[in-house]
């Protein structure tokens, strides 16, 4: 439990590190740090919640990841790190001098193509 907490602001700070860099370098490496923080988020609420269990606390007033999960930016995380990590068309646009986050409703149009991406 203790590391799943110390997990989660380290990969948020490694995440935070990439954002405040110039260049902006590897923007999918980003998501994907923001992904394990989730995941370890859910690690560390569950594992709270078995020990909650246990000192008999009511579980109203222990965190529940099933609630949490579907709150932003989580869901915009997850969205983001499957479209930069499984669609490899998406990159640095040669028309920019640095790496662009589309929208996160293009990020579907994305998958298939960038220039798709760019119409309003």
């Amino acid at each position: 439990m203790v590391m799943a907490n110390y997990s989660v602001f380290y990969f948020l700070g490694r995440a935070s590190a990439i954002i405040f860099s110039e260049p902006h370098l590897f923007l999918e490496d980003v998501f994907m740090l923001l992904q394990t923080t989730t995941e370890n988020a859910e690690f560390f609420t569950d594992k709270a919640r078995e020990v909650g269990e246990l000192l008999k606390i009511d579980k109203k007033l222990l965190p529940n990841w099933r609630t949490i999960e579907n709150k932003e930016p989580i869901p915009s995380i997850k969205a983001y790190r499957n479209t930069l990590l499984h669609a490899p068309r998406l990159g640095q646009n040669p028309n920019f001098d640095r790496e662009m986050i589309l929208k996160k409703n293009h990020l579907g149009r994305a998958q298939t193509s960038w220039d798709l991406c760019t119409e309003s």
